[in-house]
């Protein structure tokens, strides 16, 4: 393994090799001398400093004479004069099978304190283009996850996007996890940008537990790292996505997330001299997320790549511009509830709040009990305020009561442990026969 990695490596040499001086140096980006036609935007450079330490750097902005480079570590020990190699490839990374049950940094590292990784024969640009549309395939087979609000209300597709926009404290990483755990796919690639460290083991615990551990890799770019590094995390996931997408295989993407995706986007585009806009954020990184997330979806080569992107929330009023965008591309997504978190409802879906873009196939006897739940929690929700004042007297309504009970037996149908799999037909069953009690009940 050693030894073809080391021909790997040398095959990837350069036919001559470039080199450039560094002219200044600040806490976040390094300026070196321009090269011509061998340096440009996104051109890698690799900066030796006196101590002959490496340190990764990306072309971030050109000018006249000079250029602007971003380091994917620490710029510690870089001084004016350093010698610069240029890297003249684009950024490829070369995936492999037995990167299952692995964990990687973003530029492909393991970081699980375990063997080096093998590199495959075939090169994954890290900036591919997304898919033609006239080369996608229909997205029309429901992927089962295991959780019962999801495949019975919110159903997901094979291939889709979609997003979970919660607020802090809402039980979003739970979700994911269980997510992780419990959906029926080939493949499960999982990117955790700007985390917490602790989150890694927690996800360890979860998505290389047992017989998981061999259709999983996990991308961790901690919230220590640089701006790059958290930006690659998510490239890097989407490249071994892609890479299990051609070979015909069905693949859970899971980026936790898409904000601070997009607040590393933020800091490289400050960084470059973008002025910032809407909220803050930079007009290049509503150009940018489309591109990533379009990267996703189900290709002709029999492989899907289906999506679940997190998006932090301030609150339920303030409009958030990233999350109208994120919206605007997704094909659907998951609404978590606060007051349903608060009140012990775990995981905290709100169902009328959440919305799948992408139809499925069902009979008219399932539209109908689908189509009565969403009728009582409207009523519920409409008269929830006069419930909780005790303004409401129990009879005055028989519709309102009905809503009510089904209200209280629906807590209790939503509520799931993180092991706890639930089959789609006796999620269904159970729910009709909610209904049918209530409705006998009152009847």
């Amino acid at each position: 393994m050693v030894i073809q990695n080391l021909i790997n490596d040398i095959s990837l040499l350069p036919d001559e090799i470039i080199t450039s001086r560094v002219i200044e140096v600040s806490a976040h980006f390094v300026t070196v001398y321009l090269c011509g036609p061998y340096m440009r935007l996104g051109t890698r450079i690799i900066i030796v400093n006196d101590q002959k330490k490496e340190c990764l750097c990306e072309i971030i902005r050109l000018e006249t004479s000079k250029a602007i480079a971003m380091a994917f570590d620490d710029l510690n020990g870089i001084s004016q004069d350093n010698i610069v190699y240029i890297l003249q490839d684009e950024a490829t990374l070369y995936p492999d099978d037995s990167w299952l049950g692995r964990v990687i940094d973003p530029l492909g590292k393991p970081i699980d304190n375990s063997q080096m990784l093998s590199k495959g024969s075939v090169p994954y640009s890290l900036k591919a283009p997304a898919p033609k549309a006239i080369l996608r395939e229909k997205i029309d087979t429901q992927i089962i996850t295991g959780i019962k609000t999801i495949d019975v209300f919110i159903p997901i597709s094979e291939g889709q996007r979609i997003g979970v926009f919660a607020q802090a404290g809402t039980g979003k990483s739970s979700l994911l996890r269980m997510l992780t755990f419990s959906i029926k796919c080939d493949i499960v690639i999982v990117a955790l940008v700007g985390e917490r460290g602790r989150e890694l083991n927690d996800f360890i615990d979860i998505a290389l537990k047992d017989n998981k551990k061999q259709r999983t890799t996990i991308v961790m770019a901690s919230s220590d790292t640089s701006a790059l590094m958290r930006s690659e995390a998510v490239a890097t996931a989407m490249t071994l996505a892609e890479y299990h997408r051609d070979k015909g295989r069905s693949v859970l993407l899971i980026v936790d997330s898409l904000t601070r995706y997009a607040h590393a986007l933020r800091d490289i585009a400050i960084t470059s001299g973008e002025p910032p806009s809407a909220r803050g954020y930079c007009p290049s990184i509503f150009s940018t997320l489309p591109k990533m997330l379009e990267r996703a979806g189900k290709a002709n080569t029999g492989g899907s790549i289906t999506g679940i992107f997190s998006l932090l929330l301030e609150d339920d009023k303030t409009s958030d511009p990233l999350a109208e965008i994120i919206k605007a591309v997704l094909d659907g997504h998951l609404a978590l509830s606060r007051d349903m978190a608060q009140s012990g409802i775990y995981p905290a879906i709100d169902i009328r709040q959440s919305i799948s873009r992408i139809p499925i196939q069902e009979d008219d006897e399932q539209k109908y009990i689908i189509n009565t739940s969403r009728h009582y929690l409207s009523i519920y929700e409409d008269m929830h305020d006069m419930i909780r004042m005790g303004a409401y007297t129990s009879g005055t309504n028989k519709e309102t009561d009905e809503s009510i009970e089904f209200y209280h037996q629906l807590k209790k149908f939503i509520c799931q442990n993180m092991y706890d799999i639930s089959e789609l037909e006796n999620s269904r069953q159970e729910l009709a026969q909610i209904l049918q009690n209530i409705i006998h009940k009152s009847a």
